[in-house]
């Protein structure tokens, strides 16, 4: 099919874009609140891409910032046991 095209004298254009996950699925994905997500995004603490009219956040960012926000909660969590074991 191809071939056809571009023997018929027509361009082929290959893009290439990373996949990119819409703030609601990684909300799912964390199991946090959809509006936390965008506060985090407004923070800056989560970057999107922009893809024509459309914004997502890049897989690898994803990832990133689901290592830190587990690191966030264990320390927070590790935080409100030691309040609880020993007080103030």
């Amino acid at each position: 099919m191809l071939r056809r095209h571009l023997e018929a004298g027509e361009i082929a254009e290959v893009r290439f874009r990373r996949p990119l996950l819409t703030p609601a699925q990684i909300a799912d994905s964390l199991g946090i609140s959809h509006p936390a997500v965008m506060r985090r995004i407004a923070l800056g603490e989560l970057r999107t891409e922009r893809h024509g009219n459309r914004r997502g956040i890049p897989m690898d960012e994803v990832d990133r910032f689901r290592r830190a926000y587990v690191r966030e909660i264990a320390t927070s969590s590790a935080a409100d046991v030691e309040v609880e074991l020993f007080g103030e």
